[in-house]
């Protein structure tokens, strides 16, 4: 896969990600849940502005580029395990679950 082609496929799968915790986010009220909801949000945040947002702008040899995509999807990976682990507690417990 291209590297151009790598940097809109992490966007996408970030813009998707992101979307996904809005509306997570909207349907729970427990605090601590939408902390680890912010801790995706956030971090998806970061991969679109600073590893992607960059990615393509900045000169860059084409092993380093690689290096820096890989990053942001391991990174996203991450935020998206996250995702997966709070969305499978609210979809087991319910939208008005309560952590203590």
């Amino acid at each position: 896969m291209a590297e151009g082609d790598r940097e809109i496929e992490i966007r996408t799968r970030a813009t998707g990600l992101r979307e996904a915790v809005s509306a997570l986010d909207s349907r729970i009220k427990d605090a601590y849940v939408k902390s680890r909801l912010r801790f995706v949000a956030n971090t998806t945040d970061d991969v679109t502005r600073w590893f992607v947002g960059t990615a393509l702008e900045e000169r860059r040899t084409p092993a380093e580029l690689s290096r820096w995509l890989d990053a942001a999807e391991y990174i996203l990976a991450i935020a998206e395990h996250e995702y997966k682990s709070v969305s499978e507690i609210v979809e087991k417990v319910g939208p008005d679950l309560k952590s203590y």
